[in-house]
């Protein structure tokens, strides 16, 4: 009698006895036809994949694309990939050998590519490990594109009004010590206290209106009308803040007086706004282009408003590190004499395209 039949007859027994076991479905079974949709223990993963290729230095929030290959396959296996981006997160598994990703703080981050076979995901390789540097930019400027915006705030700056702004570039950044003090040996001009807080990329304090112009002049820009300024801090909103009308989140997005531990913090280090802007709220006020007129904004024009003519003020706008939440809401007005200076005082420029 051959196996199979024996096999079979057993089974029949089995069945009529009433005792019919898992294992006996089995018997005779070829040992590839038992193990379908597993691997053989000597290819469950393929060969490691190739150190992945991409920008080695970004700036804060800046995205780059990282590509990857090379894993071997056993007998034609699917290979997926996916990234470690050194972070605590990886992208996800797939069959494309290519992604983006960015980093929303500064430092140095090891980036592996992975692999594994679709049918054997338990088992992953990795590649070796690109450094990707993540550093602070200071002089990158955004583009903010064209639009409209409710400027004004029912609480503190009314009437609230429409205003049609064409694009303009802002800068990313608060203007920082290192940018400032290079302007300052460029031109003999004398640097600011830094309050011993430290200079480099915090940002510059103890200014004036009129240091603030000239620095944004020297380096090839100008200070933002007040309008610019507030469609840059709203970031597309029509709420207090850029995040919402609640104060609550503002931690993640600000140093103010709850939790700076009175002094200022370098540029950055907060989450930023939609249009990828930081600081807009907190850390020092800014200095815009604009004289302050209380009955301004009941007769300012829907199109680019240039702010009034004259005036013995100069708005600033954003909070500092020293104030309250109140003072940080991307509507509220400060303003003061353009000689003044103070250890909250700073300023971030703008050009036209």
């Amino acid at each position: 009698m051959s196996f199979r039949k024996a096999a079979f007859l057993v089974l029949i027994i089995l069945m009529g006895s009433g005792v019919v076991q898992a294992a006996s479905l089995h018997v005779g079974m070829p040992a590839a036809a038992r193990n379908k949709g597993r691997l053989p223990e000597n290819v469950r993963a393929p060969s490691a994949p190739s150190t992945p290729t991409g920008p080695a230095e970004l700036d804060v929030g800046e995205s780059g694309t990282f590509g990857t290959g090379g894993a071997m396959s056993m007998r034609g296996y699917k290979v997926e990939y996916r990234f470690d981006w050194g972070d605590g997160t990886y992208s996800s598994w797939g069959l494309g050998t290519s992604t983006t990703h960015d980093w929303m703080s500064a430092g140095t981050y090891a980036v592996k590519a992975q692999a594994r076979y679709k049918a054997q995901p338990a088992e992953a390789v990795a590649s070796s490990v690109l450094n990707v540097r993540v550093v602070i930019i200071t002089g990158a400027e955004v583009l903010i594109p064209a639009g409209n915006f409710n400027m004004g705030d029912a609480l503190y700056a009314t009437p609230i009004h429409v205003v049609h702004l064409d694009s303009f570039y802002i800068d990313k950044y608060e203007v920082t010590f290192d940018q400032y003090d290079a302007f300052c040996a460029a031109t003999g001009r004398a640097v600011p206290s830094d309050n011993g807080w430290g200079r480099g990329t915090r940002p510059v304090i103890n200014i004036t209106w009129a240091d603030s112009n000239a620095y944004c002049a020297w380096a090839g820009r100008r200070l933002p009308t007040e309008a610019e300024w507030e469609r840059a801090c709203r970031a597309g909103t029509n709420t207090a803040y850029c995040f919402g009308d609640d104060p609550g989140p503002l931690g993640t997005y600000a140093w103010y007086d709850s939790n700076s531990g009175s002094m200022t913090h370098p540029v950055g280090e907060k989450a930023a706004n939609q249009f990828g802007l930081y600081d807009m709220h907190g850390n020092v006020w800014e200095w815009t282009a604009d004289w302050y007129d209380s009955g301004y904004y009941g007769v300012s024009p829907l199109n680019d408003p240039p702010g009034p003519a004259s005036g013995s003020y100069r708005i600033f706008r954003g909070g500092s590190w020293c104030r309250s939440s109140g003072h940080l809401r991307s509507g509220t007005r400060s303003d003061y004499e353009p000689g003044y200076s103070s250890n909250d005082m700073g300023c971030r420029c703008a050009r036209t395209p």
